[in-house]
């Protein structure tokens, strides 16, 4: 009898373990080689198969990952803009303006695009909509920097989560927000833009 236990108890922990192997490996995102994103006017690596939206306005553009059983499809978006000459912001007040006054947690700071940004986890918060009824507002994971020079750019890498955060998720933001870099490619592109020149000190 002892005997049977034991094989039914070693078959559910080598089951249990199969499963969080696929879930983790569902999880896992690989980024492709680095590339121009002209949208924002900076190159990176960005998660393989993913879908770019179409009809994003120069300045943001957001990817969406392939549909999978084991979770809600996650978004990651990059946004670059100018901070007026008057602006004298911080890190921390631009991604709370950004996030709506959202209450998050500064997880750790974290240096990408030769300077030092933070990232700010935006755990789930339950509140009452305009119509006064519960709703639920899911989680997001937010990279935010702003670049040095004459022209100060805020440069953000935001992952929004339909369900609870995971390690994973964290090191695809800080992934994606390390990998980013200017290039002396993008200088003409970015100087006749709206935009104006991202990539330039």
């Amino acid at each position: 009898m002892q005997v049977v236990l034991c094989a039914a108890l070693g078959v559910t922990i080598v089951l249990a373990w199969w499963v969080c192997q696929l879930h983790a490996a569902a999880l896992s995102v690989k980024l492709g080689d680095p590339q121009p994103i002209p949208e924002v006017g900076l190159v990176g690596r960005l998660p393989v198969g993913w879908t770019k939206k179409t009809g994003e306005t120069l300045g943001k553009v957001a990817l969406t990952e392939p549909k999978s059983k084991y979770r809600v499809q996650r978004t990651l978006t990059l946004r670059v803009w100018p901070l007026n000459e008057s602006e004298h912001h911080t890190i921390e007040e631009i991604a709370s303006d950004f996030t709506k006054d959202r209450p998050s947690l500064v997880v750790r700071k974290l240096d990408f695009l030769g300077t030092t940004g933070i990232l700010l986890e935006y755990p789930t918060e339950h509140r009452e909509s305009e119509a006064g009824e519960p709703m639920i507002v899911p989680p997001q994971i937010l990279a935010c920097t702003i670049t040095p020079g004459p022209i100060r750019w805020v440069v953000t890498v935001r992952l929004d989560e339909q369900s609870s955060l995971v390690p994973a998720d964290f090191d695809l933001v800080e992934a994606v927000a390390k990998s980013l870099i200017r290039s002396d490619n993008l200088m003409s592109k970015a100087k006749q833009s709206p935009i104006g020149p991202v990539l330039e000190e």
